[in-house]
C-alpha cells in the first residue's frame, strides 16, 4: 500500500524548540515540500522577530507570519503571530482567532494541531519539540486519531523535556525520533 502523501506539516514548541526547528527547516529547503506550520509560544507585546531570524538561520527566503485568510501554499513556512490562536480553516486558508489563552499561551499548538487534524485527517504530519508545558498533547492526539503522524522529539535530546513527555505519555503509538531521525523522515517524503 502507497504511503499517504503529506499535505501539511504542523510544528509546535515552546522553550528549546527555535533552533531545533531552525536546523530542521535549513535541511529541507530547496526540496519540494508541503505547506509547513509553526506554533511557537511567543511573548505578548514583544515585536515577532521569528520571520526574519528563521530567514536568516534557514537562508530561506519563502517564510512568512501567517495571514488571515492566506491560502496554505506547498514550500512555504507559515509562523503562528503572536496574541493570536491560528486555526486552519475548511477552504485550507487561515483564521487568526482572539480566544482566551489555552496553557497561557496564545498562540496554542493543541488549537492548530486539531483544526489541522480536522481539515487534513491522515494527511498531516504533527512535530512536537522541547517545551515546559503541556501544550500540544491534545493537538498530537487529535492528529494520531485521524490517521496522522505524530512525532515527538526525543526527550533525552530536548532542552525542555516537559511538552515532549507530557506528548508521549498520552499517544497510544507514539513515534519518538530524534532530531536528526525526524529529519531523515521529512527528507524521505519530500522531492529535490
Amino acid at each position: 500500500m502507497p504511503e499517504q502523501p503529506i499535505e501539511a506539516v504542523m510544528v509546535g514548541g515552546s522553550a528549546g524548540s527555535f533552533e531545533p526547528f531552525a536546523h530542521l527547516i535549513k535541511a529541507v529547503s530547496g526540496k519540494e515540500m508541503p505547506p509547513v506550520v509553526v506554533v511557537f509560544h511567543l511573548m505578548r507585546n514583544v515585536e515577532n522577530r521569528v520571520v526574519d531570524l528563521l530567514r536568516f538561520k534557514t537562508g530561506n527566503a519563502q517564510i512568512a507570519e501567517a495571514e488571515e485568510k492566506e491560502f496554505l501554499k506547498p514550500g512555504w513556512v507559515y509562523v503562528a503571530p503572536a496574541n493570536y490562536h491560528l486555526l486552519i480553516e475548511e477552504d485550507r486558508t487561515f483564521c487568526l482567532d482572539s480566544s482566551d489563552p489555552v496553557y497561557f499561551s496564545r498562540p496554542s499548538i493543541d488549537v492548530t494541531f486539531e483544526s489541522a487534524a480536522q481539515v487534513y485527517g491522515a494527511g498531516v504530519v504533527g512535530i512536537l519539540l522541547s517545551g515546559s508545558n503541556g501544550d500540544g498533547t491534545y493537538g498530537m492526539q487529535c492528529i494520531e486519531r485521524r490517521g496522522g503522524v505524530p512525532l515527538v522529539q526525543d526527550p533525552e535530546e530536548a532542552e525542555f523535556k516537559t511538552m515532549p513527555l507530557s506528548c508521549i505519555q498520552h499517544l497510544a503509538h507514539p513515534r519518538i525520533y530524534t532530531l536528526n531521525q525526524i529529519e531523515d523522515f521529512f527528507l524521505s517524503r519530500t522531492r529535490a
